[in-house]
């Protein structure tokens, strides 16, 4: 918004403003990831890592127990994690967004959950975490930093990041196993219009209560919902509306 030349923020309610964040959080697949080093005491450590975000909101990493960052989040479990859009145009207009938190191993019962999450985005990852120790980390937040451009800077707090697990979270393999079988047209359909698909079939690989993730030719692709879908109806109703828009575009 301007006002006498003069760029201002817009104002958002708290579940607005995390709910850009989150949707670029689900757009990316890989950030930064800060910790405090072992190796130079009291000097960050920066490094690239692939990553998923989990239906309420936690950022879940894969890392090898021999790895630096490893080391230095089992030393101190406080980090920060930095994703940006890498879309082109101008950087400084682009969105970017930064988790702080507290980085912990997953609980022994959420592990199948992380790992099946986690490879349905990255396949290969079975076979390169079977040659050492591996393990799934995540990063419950504190406190997340989002900029989107001159005039679109906020900070969100814990209360108001995670937006819930769904109902279905349950049968989530389930719905996906039946889109993917009896809606290929429409996934088609969605995929054409919402991804840029040119060829090819369509594939659902994820879904949230905000949107859900195609893999096409050209990648992985985040398609966003119209209204949040936490409920086994709202899901269906999700989808449905999806496909009818894409049909009419």
């Amino acid at each position: 918004m301007s006002l006498g030349g003069i760029t201002v923020r817009e104002e958002l309610a708290p579940g607005e403003e995390a709910a850009i964040a989150r949707r670029l959080l689900h757009t990316v697949d890989c950030g930064v990831l800060s910790t405090m080093s072992v190796e130079m005491e009291g000097f960050p450590f920066g490094s690239i890592t692939p990553f998923v975000m989990t239906h309420d909101g936690h950022v879940v990493v894969l890392v090898s127990d021999i790895a630096q960052h490893t080391k230095n989040m089992q030393a101190d479990e406080k980090v920060c994690f930095t994703v940006m859009d890498q879309a082109g145009g101008n950087k400084q207009e682009q969105g970017r967004a930064t988790v702080v938190g507290r980085a912990r191993s997953v609980p022994q019962k959420e592990v199948a959950e992380a790992r099946q999450r986690y490879f349905a985005f990255f396949p290969e990852a079975r076979h390169y975490s079977q040659a050492h120790d591996f393990t799934f980390f995540r990063i419950e937040a504190e406190r997340i930093r989002y900029i989107g451009g001159f005039g679109k800077i906020f900070w969100i707090e814990k209360e108001d990041w995670g937006l819930g697990t769904p109902s279905w979270v349950e049968d989530e393999e389930k719905s996906i196993l039946h889109m993917n079988e009896d809606h290929r047209d429409a996934l088609n359909e969605i995929a054409r219009v919402f991804a840029n698909m040119q060829d090819g079939e369509a594939k659902l690989v994820a879904v949230d209560g905000e949107g859900c993730h195609l893999k096409t030719s050209m990648g992985i692709h985040y398609v966003p919902f119209a209204a949040p879908a936490m409920e086994e109806n709202s899901l269906r109703e999700a989808f449905v509306a999806l496909a009818k828009r894409a049909r009419t575009k």
